[in-house]
């Protein structure tokens, strides 16, 4: 017969323990594994690589949709990163108003090109290109508002990384106005 004072304490059982063992492994390797996959997409500096820039062609525009901008290739080696989000939609909270292209075979585009030509910037002349805002506003290929005063388009840092791919900084960000005849005056970025 055991005496009372000798009692052994109670150990848990043997699956409750490995069950526990198991749920930290796997929450480790979940978190290995979002790691890597963060720290290679670039997220903690988010600095976005895309596709080498000798795949984009003189004067093209193509949209990055799921980073909400545009990368416009002006001339060899001179690109331009601009978001497909104006101030006015910015400032009114219309996050779904997004900036978008006037397709060249929009009839309208001639006449729009002729009737702001003074107003398009020397980068952007001779390429048959605009974007429009939901509010109406109009830009150039470059971002300059060309239909008034007022914001043009946020640009952001560019460059080639070791692969030659072409690079877009989204915390390296410039705000500018048109204001009369001058087309790209540095403003403080808002929201």
């Amino acid at each position: 017969m055991a005496e009372l004072g000798s009692r052994r304490p109670a150990r848990p059982p043997i699956a409750l323990g490995c069950a526990v063992a198991l749920t930290v492994l796997i929450g480790a390797i979940a978190l290995a594994a979002f790691s890597v996959t963060y720290l290679e997409s670039g997220a903690e500096t988010r600095t976005i690589a895309l596709a080498p820039g000798a795949s984009y062609a003189f004067g093209s525009v193509t949209s990055v949709a799921e980073e909400r901008l545009y990368v416009v290739r002006l001339g060899e080696g001179t690109f331009l990163a601009l978001a497909d989000l104006n101030d006015a939609s910015r400032a009114a909270g219309r996050q779904e108003c997004r900036v978008a292209p006037i397709a060249r075979e929009d009839p309208r585009l001639a006449g729009l090109l002729a009737r702001h030509d003074a107003r398009i910037s020397p980068a952007a002349k001779g390429l048959r290109f605009l974007f429009t805002g939901c509010d109406g506003a109009l830009y150039d290929v470059t971002g300059i508002r060309i239909d008034g005063d007022g914001a043009n388009l946020d640009r952001y840092a560019t460059s080639s990384d070791d692969e030659g791919r072409l690079t877009v900084d989204l915390q390296d960000r410039t705000c500018s106005e048109r204001l009369g005849e001058q087309p790209f005056r540095e403003v403080a970025c808002g929201a």
